[in-house]
């Protein structure tokens, strides 16, 4: 039995559409992670310097490379896709095949006052 060439099409947009949403993911996560990581190393740091456990210079030295980093992995973040958060529904191909199948009927001359009609609904 031949598939229908309008589900197929449909069907391989939300592959390819669900492929790219797991590409970006899996380029995120880690930067989004170490990202995470970063915040909190700077927290804990100053934390131990209003506690009086580190100087305001040793804070700046363990500061410096931690806040490069995490402009480095904003930069990056910027230039990797998000995911895309919209989807089509599941019912999209056979609306698209209807639809098609309504065109072809009034192309063909058939039934182009059916077609007006359905197309006002």
């Amino acid at each position: 039995m031949r598939r229908d060439p309008i589900a197929a099409a449909v069907d391989a947009l939300r592959a390819e559409s669900e492929a790219r949403r797991r590409s970006s993911l899996a380029q995120r996560a880690p930067m989004e992670k170490e990202l995470a990581e970063i915040a909190r190393r700077l927290e804990r740091a100053q934390v131990m310097c209003m506690d009086g456990a580190m100087e305001i210079e040793e804070l700046k030295m363990r500061s410096a490379p931690l806040k490069a980093r995490r402009s480095e992995l904003e930069a990056l973040l910027a230039e990797v896709d998000e995911p895309d958060s919209v989807a089509l529904h599941p019912a999209a191909a056979q609306a698209y095949a209807q639809l098609a199948s309504r065109l072809h009927e009034a192309l063909e001359g058939r039934s182009a006052s059916r077609f007006a009609a359905s197309c006002a609904n």
